[in-house]
């Protein structure tokens, strides 16, 4: 098969289920020279088999495999093989809208960009179905570095792999690679904007991201969850100030807004059920006297529902408000995600 424009990685982990509807959404992309890399990275439920099916049935589909090491290593495994212009990252239990590789590809050349970005939907699932939507938009722009800081960019445009389109060769001029940690595409992404000397951005919205799956990784509880949080802010604010450039009071608008509403997401998950008083303790004391959440709550904008109480409540000396409003923020993401998710944004 000769090399593809756009190689797409997608990490395979018992995925079953969802497998099949995602790889039908990517083979039915309207811009067709790309080649799909399925990494089974040691599936026990049958996912592999489904592997084999697509590889059967599409020339464009190959399959790699691992033993069980995580998604970081399973995309770095086709990093590592892959030989198209482009990549783009998928994960295998999302939809990537129909036009999504076409139009990233056009931004992409165009505006000449090391990474392209587009749009995107998040969708809530409640016991299988869909129990509400919430888009976080693109825009059309670009962004040569350094440079200002264009309208509309946020860290959620920022953080996830699978709105992006990557010029390959870029990506192995800085060696880049998914780190050995949890939310490794958030590190690796804010490593990449740094080295970018180009962003190119398209209103599109070319992806539906499902939350809500029972098993998925962001509905677990994990212990060092605060300490990752200020690693993703040591990386945004190296981002932002030092390799963009940007001390100014968008640039630092845009990390109080995500700190900020990390936190609160840090204290809310302190309440599920898998969590000992003792850590929840230990977690709104850690809060309570983090330098940082009082400097950037200062800065929060007006653009969320209740971003700017909640950056007032931890400037707050007591801590008492801002345990009874974790409680009850707890219960709503325990009832309705998706309310919890429209709240705090």
């Amino acid at each position: 098969m000769a090399m593809e424009v756009i190689s797409v990685i997608v990490p395979i982990y018992n995925v079953k289920n969802d497998l099949r509807a995602a790889m039908e959404s990517l083979r039915a992309q309207s811009f067709g020279d790309f080649r799909a890399w399925l990494v089974d990275d040691g599936s026990t439920d049958g996912s592999g088999a489904v592997c084999d099916e697509l590889a059967r049935e599409d020339a464009r589909f190959c399959v790699l495999r691992q033993k069980n090491s995580g998604a970081h290593a399973a995309r770095n495994t086709a990093l590592a093989n892959c030989q198209g212009e482009y990549v783009y990252f998928m994960d295998a239990d999302d939809l990537i809208e129909r036009e999504t590789l076409e139009r990233l590809l056009q931004c992409a050349r165009q505006t000449d960009a090391d990474i392209a970005v587009c749009g995107y939907q998040i969708e809530y699932r409640r016991a299988g179905h869909l129990a509400d939507c919430k888009s976080v938009p693109g825009f059309d722009g670009i962004m040569a570095i350094p440079g200002a800081l264009p309208d509309g960019l946020t860290t959620e445009l920022i953080f996830p792999p699978w709105n992006k389109l990557y010029r390959r060769s870029f990506l192995m001029r800085y060696n880049l690679h998914f780190p050995a940690t949890y939310w490794d595409d958030t590190i690796f992404n804010t490593e990449a904007f740094g080295y970018a000397r180009r962003l190119g951005f398209i209103r599109y919205s070319g992806y539906r991201y499902i939350k809500g799956r029972a098993g998925a990784e962001t509905a677990k509880f994990r212990p060092d969850l605060l300490e990752k949080r200020r690693a993703e802010l040591t990386a945004l604010e190296r981002l932002v100030y030092e390799k963009w450039e940007i001390p100014t009071l968008d640039g630092t608008r845009m990390i109080a807004d995500c700190y900020v509403r990390n936190l609160w997401g840090c204290l809310t998950a302190s309440f599920m059920p898998q969590v000992s008083r003792q850590k929840r303790r230990q977690i709104f004391s850690e809060v309570a006297h983090d330098s940082a959440a009082r400097h950037y709550a200062a800065f929060i904008t007006k653009q969320a529902h209740l971003a700017p109480g909640m950056g007032m409540l931890l400037r707050c000396p007591f801590i008492t408000p801002v345990y009874l409003v974790s409680w009850l923020l707890a219960h709503i993401r325990m009832i309705a995600p998706h309310g919890f998710d429209r709240l705090k944004r």
